[in-house]
């Protein structure tokens, strides 16, 4: 996980064994390992029903055509649609990130404040420039981005909840939000996830 440099007594080294091991941490990142899981099946739908989701333009054809690409793709479709498939998939995928995220903020936290000046019982090993203004200080700029990254992706929930309801099951307004919503939050887990299993960007002593 984090790149991390003992600078107190054995002690200390018992704490990190616990960060890096402890039952509390494994058991919240396995529930959210359970969560993306189970939205596989409410996220990833296939929605070619028309433009009211009726299929009335392919008259009696309409289901052998939805089972023909159920089958090409892979994938099962909406049972019941309007011209837009549901977005409470959606929602649900941005706050089981969103927890996810927060959850990593959590254990960024902890190491950061273990590495304030007047507790100092870790600090992360890479190799860098010390603060701006204060070049001894070897500030978590790691954890910090995470938490950091943790509050954008809190953020996002609020507008995936409010793409759920659509003026008359037509309104677009959600298309303008999830182009940029979905996109970034995926870019952001990534780099959350980079920055908490990132040994090879520093060297544990």
């Amino acid at each position: 996980m984090f790149p991390l440099t003992k600078v107190k007594s054995s002690g200390c080294k018992v704490l990190i064994d616990k960060l890096y091991s402890g039952p509390n941490y494994a058991y919240e990142l396995a529930r959210s390992y359970e969560r993306i899981g189970e939205a596989e099946k409410r996220v990833l739908r296939l929605k070619i029903s028309g433009s009211v989701g009726t299929m009335a333009s392919w008259g009696d054809k309409g289901f052998i055509i939805e089972r023909t690409m159920e089958k090409e793709l892979g994938l099962q479709a909406h049972l019941i649609t309007t011209q837009v498939a549901p977005r409470d998939g959606f929602a649900e995928l941005v706050s089981i990130i969103a927890i996810l995220s927060s959850q990593l903020d959590r254990l960024a936290l902890e190491l950061r404040e273990l590495s304030r000046s007047e507790i100092g019982e870790v600090y992360e090993s890479m190799q860098r420039g010390g603060s701006s203004a204060m070049s001894h200080k070897r500030n978590p700029v790691i954890a910090e981005r995470i938490s950091g990254l943790a509050r954008i992706a809190r953020g996002f929930v609020i507008p995936a909840l409010k793409n759920i309801p659509l003026m008359h099951e037509r309104d677009l307004t959600n298309s303008s939000s999830e182009r940029i919503l979905l996109p970034h939050l995926f870019l952001l887990i990534d780099q959350v996830l980079m920055d908490t299993i990132a040994p090879k960007r520093g060297q544990s002593r």
